[in-house]
């Protein structure tokens, strides 16, 4: 349950900060001058400094929630264990008796 809000919250805040970084207006101009200025829009200068700032900590919450996900997550297995190596082991061994064999002279 504790995971499924997390991971619902880790979505939210990357959709957010996708929306915020495509609301700055970087050296190239980017999303923001087609959408008619996003800075005149908020107030010039001081938005800049909000559109950052609100960058660097959806990119902090972003890392955080990452590290937690993973730390987290649903599926422990041992170090250096694949989940391949876990699937062959876990397949039991066909007898030898029931192989096919093959007709002789072939």
């Amino acid at each position: 349950m504790f995971y499924s809000v997390l991971m619902g919250l880790f979505v939210l805040f990357c959709f957010l900060l996708v929306v915020v970084v495509l609301m700055q207006a970087g050296k190239g101009g980017g999303v923001a001058a087609m959408g008619g200025g996003a800075d005149q829009f908020l107030g010039g200068r001081a938005a800049s400094n909000v559109l950052v700032k609100s960058t660097w900590t959806l990119a902090i919450v972003f890392m955080i929630g990452a590290i937690l996900l993973n730390w987290l997550g649903p599926t422990k297995q041992a170090p250096g264990q694949t989940e391949g190596q876990r699937a062959i082991e876990a397949t039991p061994a066909i007898p030898p008796s029931s192989q096919p064999q093959l007709p002789p002279g072939q």
